[in-house]
């Protein structure tokens, strides 16, 4: 009887104690981790018919919904109907409200964005005849940062500009499945389109996709599907649509820590290279690159607790670590779309003593060297050793149709570009590396630390004559104006036609840099007989 008694007065212990802890549970509410809300827009009932051509955001929201779950998130996935403006802040709201300070929050959209009359999101409400439903970037980001998480990532497959919208007639006449998620709406009559500014549209200003407030506070990590002069496109992929830049993400997140660094790099490389170098996708701020992926950026990883990365060429090419204080890439004027020989200028700054190596990419999917041109002959990577202020200042004009990339990176030390460079020696005639070589020339020299190297880079487009898109194998080049490739005021030496046509566009430095001149960068280009054509590949070469 004493066993029997012990044993029941045991099991009405436990008994309660599994009450009280039921009731404690119920007084905590519902279970702590980390949580993302996703959401997927592609059926707009109040806008055009042209808004509701997108098929791939759906798509996106669920394979982004699974991506997150791998890293154990909880996910709150709503589509259309659901995500409306008001449907979108309530479910940030409330998620939000349950993560603590020890936990991570992620918001992830796919649809269209647009520029008009603010840079906004479109929820599935949005409509013609007002701006009142749209989600500006300045609501998204006051109500992600009001979130108590220790760590808030906001990740946009939608865009926020009209430009590169020559370049999409090649794109859509090639691949009649891909579609921009850019919405204009109605124009108003009699209302002038306003160029879509060039400069500046890299990673330190967030793609377009993120408020001035981002770079200053860093409290949001903004990863965006394009530079903000850019179109974010979707297409087919394996018989279903998807956002280019979400079926690229999603490949890279397996649910390890890796870096944003390197994820983005291997992001941004796969999406320009499949959209012929017009979509770049864009992390900021900058300080987020070295965190691991969804992490605060004080989760930075010590350089010594990581084995080196050699990098390709191609990696260096795409590598991003933005600060315009460093070094600045600039277009003036400063717009994305330029007609044929409209003449603009090209400048490129740097704050620092360093080296400075300026890189460019045309739709001949080639790499060219524009700084320092003397490499190609000298072999010295001294000759990118650079003092502050301009060291590249040029009037030129493009001759011929296509998108166009430049890339400065500024190194704080010689044996860093100097890796880069002489993936050049391979490219004496400077005709350029085609990018599947690109990706195979290792730097010889352990990885850049993020202190180390920074980048600036911009991205425009030369429309055909008669407003139509690229051809699908002329490259962007372009030419001095006046016809000459070299300075006006170049010294008397003499060079051969052949020789001369392979000059690139980008070439001789302005006087008022206080840089010496490659010589070979002087000469004239010879024209082709009357009624002859030059050839393509010549052509190519005139740079």
């Amino acid at each position: 009887m004493k066993v029997q008694h012990k044993a029941a007065r045991a099991r009405a212990i436990f008994g309660a104690a599994a009450a009280a802890g039921a009731a404690l549970t119920a007084l905590a509410g519902p279970a702590r981790a980390d949580r993302a809300v996703v959401v997927g827009v592609q059926k707009y009932p109040a806008l055009s018919e042209r808004a509701n051509m997108l098929q791939g955001c759906v798509n996106d929201a669920r394979i982004m919904e699974k991506a997150l779950k791998r890293y154990g998130f909880r996910t709150v996935l709503i589509t259309d109907a659901q995500a409306t403006k008001q449907g979108i802040l309530d479910t940030i709201k409330r998620e939000g409200g349950l993560v603590r300070p020890t936990e991570k929050f992620v918001f992830f959209f796919a649809g269209h964005g647009t520029d008009l009359p603010l840079p906004s999101l479109l929820p599935s409400d949005a409509r013609e005849d007002s701006a009142r439903n749209h989600l500006t970037r300045d609501e998204l980001y006051n109500a992600v940062r009001s979130v108590p998480a220790y760590s808030r990532t906001v990740v946009l497959d939608a865009c926020f500009s009209g430009g590169m919208a020559k370049s999409l007639v090649l794109f859509q006449r090639d691949r009649p499945k891909l579609r921009q998620r850019y919405y204009a709406g109605r124009s108003p009559v009699g209302r002038s389109p306003v160029p879509v500014p060039a400069n500046g549209q890299d990673a330190g200003a967030g793609g377009g996709a993120a408020p001035p407030a981002v770079a200053t506070s860093g409290e949001v990590c903004y990863y965006a599907a394009a530079m903000g002069n850019e179109k974010a496109m979707e297409d087919d992929f394996n018989g279903e649509t998807h956002g280019a830049f979400t079926f690229y993400l999603n490949k890279r997140l397996d649910g390890k820590s890796d870096l944003w660094a390197s994820v983005h790099q291997k992001v941004k490389s796969e999406v320009s290279d499949y959209l012929f170098d017009a979509q770049h996708p864009v992390l900021s701020p900058a300080s987020y690159l070295q965190a691991p992926v969804f992490e605060a950026k004080d989760k930075v990883k010590k350089t010594a607790d990581r084995p080196p990365v050699r990098h390709t060429l191609w990696d260096r090419y795409n590598a991003d670590n933005a600060d315009p204080s460093r070094v600045s890439v600039r277009i003036d004027p400063n717009k994305t779309t330029f007609d044929p020989h409209e003449p603009f200028g090209l400048k490129v700054s740097v704050g620092r003593e360093g080296y400075l190596v300026v890189l460019e990419r045309f739709v001949d999917k080639r790499i060219y060297l524009v700084y320092p041109k003397s490499y190609l002959q000298s072999r010295n990577a001294d000759d990118a050793r650079v003092k502050p202020g301009v060291r590249f200042d040029k009037r030129l004009e493009g001759d011929e149709a296509g998108t166009e990339r430049v890339k400065a990176i500024w190194f704080q030390d010689k044996k860093s570009a100097e890796a880069v460079l002489k993936a050049f020696e391979n490219d004496p005639n400077d005709e350029g590396i085609a990018i599947a070589q690109a990706k195979r020339l290792r730097e010889v020299v352990a990885e850049a630390k993020p202190s180390q190297f920074f980048t600036s880079e911009i991205t425009f487009e030369i429309a055909a004559p008669g407003g139509e898109g690229p051809g699908p194998e002329i490259s962007a080049t372009g030419r001095q104006t006046g016809g000459h490739r070299g300075l006006k005021t170049a010294p008397e030496e003499k060079i051969t036609a052949s020789a001369a046509a392979k000059q690139p566009r980008l070439v001789a430095l302005d006087p008022r840099s206080g840089v010496t001149m490659d010589p070979a960068a002087a000469g004239a280009t010879a024209a082709p007989p009357e009624g002859r054509r030059p050839d393509r590949r010549q052509q190519r070469r005139r740079r």
